[in-house]
């Protein structure tokens, strides 16, 4: 299947075709924010004021963002999109680590009651949903964030060709229906605000990648302290109580944070090379993994205590980068083979060792 070009946007600047350094740096702030909450459940400081859901936020902005912007790379190099292509990367990219990490939980709690019920879900990406009955439980429950991934990206090809040609009624109808979902299907403890939230941060993303120049001219106006305190400004609304605040104030969030993370950088010299910096990517690289595993670590498990969390955190880390370079990136051959070169990482010979 293949998107024709003449449903995409203008072409972006050739420097789009590189990898943008300072939003791994936003990885590692976004997974350490997880992090965070997570460390301070683990301990018993449930009222520690961490908006831990302001770091997942932040990694559906940059998701909805990139995923456009690699599609839109692929058409102004080939002149089309293979969509075949994309779901076949996507898979590569977001399957192995997650079909290990459900592995090695579901052995280590099996037979508990709902263990093989909650890897199931979380495999067929439906954690964000009240289905069945009951949720998919705390080792397998953060994978609800993926469940909202999954699902945009089977309705990316609708909403490219609304976003891209501003197709107003093509767009308006998919934004509509997804305002509309979380009314008459049950969702997860996100709620429906969260929920239209969530879709809002993704669409936003895409809508940024396909007029970047354009959006980029009134990002270069606002201020860096402004574009912070919209990050501020989120955060503390994700910890605020459900009220009528909240209510009112909902549908701000996701731009907010959009400026925030793309503004601030941009504006912000120090911010940029902050973000840029070796360990800041280093750990953004791995944040996907790491994600995965933090949940492990932190964990109420009756071993589980003392250092142990704060050790248990080293071992997700240590992990995420062994699979990072061993299992991904042989993951990353078989999605983007070249020419002339087998579909699996080059051997080091024995003389070289």
């Amino acid at each position: 299947m293949t998107t024709p070009a003449s449903t995409m946007p203008p072409k972006i600047a050739p420097a789009a075709n590189h990898r943008i350094d300072w939003l791994d740096g936003w990885r590692t702030v976004a997974v350490g924010i997880v992090i965070a909450s997570h460390l301070a459940h683990a301990y018993g400081w449930d009222d520690a004021p961490i908006p831990g859901k302001l770091g997942v936020y932040i990694f559906f902005a940059i998701s909805g963002y990139i995923v456009t912007r690699i599609l839109i790379v692929e058409r102004d190099k080939t002149g089309r999109i293979d969509l075949a292509g994309f779901y076949r990367r996507r898979a590569l990219r977001i399957l192995p680590p997650l079909v290990l990490y459900l592995s090695v939980v579901t052995i280590l709690f099996w037979p508990n009651l709902g263990t093989a019920s909650g890897a199931l879900r979380s495999l067929l990406f439906t954690c964000n949903m009240a289905v069945g009955p009951g949720d998919c439980g705390w080792v397998f429950g953060h994978t609800w964030s993926l469940g909202f991934e999954e699902q945009f990206y089977l309705l990316m090809p609708f909403a490219l060709v609304g976003i891209a040609g501003w197709r107003r009624g093509a767009l308006f109808t998919l934004a509509a229906a997804l305002a509309f979902i979380p009314f008459v299907w049950p969702v997860h403890f996100i709620g429906r605000i969260g929920f239209i939230q969530i879709y809002m941060l993704l669409g936003l993303g895409a809508l940024y990648a396909c007029h970047e120049t354009r959006v980029d001219r009134l990002l270069l106006r606002i201020p860096a302290s402004l574009a912070l305190a919209g990050l501020v400004f989120a955060g503390l609304w994700v910890m605020l109580a459900p009220g009528k605040v909240q209510m009112l104030t909902g549908l701000l969030v996701a731009p907010a944070v959009l400026v925030g993370v793309f503004a601030f950088p941009k504006r912000s010299a120090t911010a940029r090379r902050c973000l840029a910096s070796r360990p800041m990517r280093t750990i953004g690289l791995y944040s996907y993994t790491l994600y995965l595993w933090q949940q492990l670590a932190l964990s109420h498990a009756p071993w589980n205590t003392g250092f142990m969390p704060v050790l248990a955190l080293g071992g997700a880390l240590a992990i995420s980068a062994l699979s990072y370079h061993t299992l991904e990136t042989w993951c990353r051959h078989l999605a983007h083979p070249k020419p002339g070169r087998p579909n699996y990482p080059a051997r080091r010979s024995n003389s070289a060792a």
